[in-house]
């Protein structure tokens, strides 16, 4: 069975997550209903991505590499 993360809020109103492991998203969301949690978000576990990122700021117009080309006459 899959792993969800999941974020919510208590009956007292304070906020809760964690992971659990359930059939599918409509079924962990009865679960925590059941546990008087108000269900914010759930995503699967393994099926969100992040793209990597090659170091910090920007990067300034004279740092990139130019080649002139000249065209033949």
């Amino acid at each position: 069975m899959p792993v969800f993360t999941f974020t919510g809020k208590s009956a007292a109103g304070q906020k809760v997550g964690g992971e659990r492991v359930a059939e599918n998203k409509q079924v962990l969301a009865a679960q925590l209903r059941r546990e008087r949690i108000t269900p914010g978000a759930i995503k699967e576990k393994g099926k969100e991505f992040a793209l990597p990122t090659f170091g910090k700021g920007k990067v300034k117009t004279k740092e990139l590499p130019f080649s002139s080309v000249s065209s033949p006459s």
